[in-house]
């Protein structure tokens, strides 16, 4: 991947009854594909 190819991603997870460490867990392994 080159400089022309990044991707910016941002991740909105939050709140009372979400879990941010799953939604962060399953970001990464889509990534890791």
């Amino acid at each position: 991947m080159n400089k022309s190819d990044r991707i910016d991603v941002y991740l909105v997870a939050g709140g009372k009854y979400h879990n941010i460490d799953h939604a962060r867990l399953e970001v990464l392994k889509l990534l890791a594909e």
